[in-house]
């Protein structure tokens, strides 16, 4: 699936038209990961915005020093 199909199949993306979603299309960056990979870490600053196409993602939040949570994305 190109990224454009991904954008019209994507519920977020459901209120733009086609010329907005092939503008977007057109500046995205398609990337692979390896499991255990991180995005992005917590307190990084970061321009971006990442759409998982196939795979899952663990988001790790800290609440306390030595205390975690974790929530899986799939």
């Amino acid at each position: 699936m190109n990224t454009l199909e991904f954008l019209h199949q994507s519920d977020i993306f459901s209120g733009l038209t086609t010329k907005q979603l092939q503008e977007i299309a057109e500046a995205s960056k398609n990337i692979s990961l390896e499991a255990d990979q991180y995005i992005i870490r917590e307190g990084e600053l970061n321009n971006y915005i990442y759409l998982i196409k196939k795979g899952e993602v663990q988001i790790i939040k800290n609440v306390q020093r030595f205390l975690s949570r974790r929530v899986t994305l799939k």
